[in-house]
């Protein structure tokens, strides 16, 4: 094709070091049991194919078989992981699917999830009239006290002239994943005991120049977890939609205006805000809230006639940048409609 094509462009080549090499089919080249964790492969020695028997971590081994005991597995592949082998088995549920988001279904609840870097996520129930009926504050303390503990010995090893500490980061990577694995694992929970219909996430783009702490803000995984939520959001029949995050942190939910954060308003940390009313709220909460909101705006606006729109618009003007809604906002454009 390449050729064929005039030649524009860098010569194409087979890249074979993909680390990944084909299936091992059941009974063929792969032997396990489902009562042991051993498994035998059939593999090359350099002169004739024999079986090798490997035994599978009990960990992993007591994982399947007590959670996908009745799962179809299908065949199992070997991969190059660093500088060790694995074996990956998928399985497939038996008998049973999982749940399919409905798009004709009204929707008539959301969560608002607005992830930290201090707070790892907040989560508020909205509803589409406005009304709030649930909040959670999700945070891991232990697996940052310990993550942080490493990020300050990785820096005094550096300060002493050791500049590789591979182990160190390799450890400080494991704990900053399991604060992005169980802030997905809460945040999905959350809505199943809400039993909310999607899950609503800020579309956070950080290509700018960072500004603040900038260890922090390297390490905090919200692409991370918002992947890992809309994969465990599928199996439980929820959709996952964004919205545009600016000035949903800045905008008090109360339609008072823009808070007040930090140094300017009295406080020693970000996580606090003052209203122009005087009043003293939790800042991502207010933000939660918020953006909850803003899913509802942009559904609303899309099912009215222009006749309709121009009517809400002239008694909601805040519905004219969706860049300046808030949770106010929604509630007059609501009671307007009613």
């Amino acid at each position: 094709k390449w050729e064929d094509g005039g030649k524009h462009g860098r010569r194409p080549y087979l890249n074979r070091n993909q680390s990944t090499m084909p299936c091992f089919y059941r009974n063929n080249t792969f032997l396990d049991s489902e009562e042991t964790n051993i498994v035998s492969l059939k593999l090359y020695n350099g002169k004739d194919w024999i079986w090798e028997t490997f035994v599978v971590r009990d960990c992993d081994f007591m994982y399947a078989y007590n959670h996908m005991k009745a799962w179809k597995a299908s065949a199992p592949v070997l991969t190059k992981r660093n500088h060790r082998y694995e074996l990956r088995i998928s399985y497939e549920m038996a008998g049973s699917k999982f749940q399919k988001y409905k798009k004709d279904k009204e929707v008539e609840a959301v969560i608002g999830v607005d992830l930290g870097v201090n707070t790892d996520a907040v989560c508020s129930v909205v509803h589409k009239d406005g009304t709030v009926t649930g909040q959670r504050f999700i945070n891991h303390p232990v697996e940052k006290d310990r993550m942080y503990g490493l990020l300050n010995a990785i820096k005094k090893a550096q300060q002493n002239g050791n500049r590789k500490t591979p182990r160190l980061w390799r450890l400080a990577n494991n704990y900053n994943e399991a604060i992005a694995v169980k802030t997905a694992v809460e945040i999905v929970r959350f809505a199943v005991e809400s039993k909310v219909n999607v899950i609503v996430f800020e579309h956070l783009n950080m290509k700018k120049k960072k500004r603040g702490n900038k260890q922090k803000l390297s390490l905090w995984r919200k692409r991370d977890i918002q992947h890992r939520v809309e994969a465990l959001a599928v199996r439980n029949g929820i959709r996952v939609s964004y919205i545009c995050a600016v000035n949903t942190s800045r905008l008090a939910f109360d339609g008072s205006g823009k808070v007040i954060r930090g140094k300017d308003a009295g406080f020693n940390t970000y996580e606090l805000c003052k209203f122009t009313t005087g009043k003293v709220y939790n800042c991502d909460l207010s933000a939660s809230k918020n953006i909850g909101a803003r899913f509802f705006i942009r559904v609303l606006l899309k099912s009215l006639s222009v006749k309709e729109e121009l009517l809400v618009l002239a008694k909601v003007p805040e519905l004219n940048r969706r860049t300046s809604c808030c949770l106010a906002t929604l509630i007059n454009a609501y009671a307007v409609l009613c």
